[in-house]
């Protein structure tokens, strides 16, 4: 890893969550994969289904994430401000330009790590 900079990936389930190398181990973010939500956790999900069910939020896997340190941007499911010491992730969703352009947009979403899981979580 350089940079600072931290590749993730989507994951397909539960299953595939607790093998898989990047979900960290039981009790950094509050409980494990398996284990019941929190309270905290199923606020975060609450509002990650909400800004999905609204259109804020994307409803698909991104064509990109990536992780490192905050950039002083709001998070995209809580809205509170990710300082520059602590880990986020952002993704990258291409977005259709009007019929009469070619053009293609691309939008990007930041999230503190417990808001990401929580909208990986709520994807269809």
């Amino acid at each position: 890893m350089t940079g600072g900079v931290y590749r993730a990936r989507v994951g397909t389930g539960k299953a595939a969550i607790a093998n898989d190398p990047l979900t960290p181990p039981r009790g950094v973010f509050g409980s494990g994969p398996m284990e019941k939500s929190t309270p905290d956790q199923k606020r975060r999900r609450m509002l990650a289904r909400a800004a999905i069910d609204a259109g804020h939020l994307p409803s698909r896997v991104p064509g990109r994430i990536w992780g490192g340190h905050g950039v002083d941007a709001d998070c995209a499911v809580c809205g509170i401000t990710i300082p520059r010491d602590e880990k986020e992730f952002a993704i990258e969703i291409s977005i259709e330009a009007p019929i009469n352009s070619s053009a293609v947009y691309v939008e990007i979403f930041h999230f503190h790590v417990p808001c990401f899981a929580a909208w990986e979580f709520e994807l269809p």
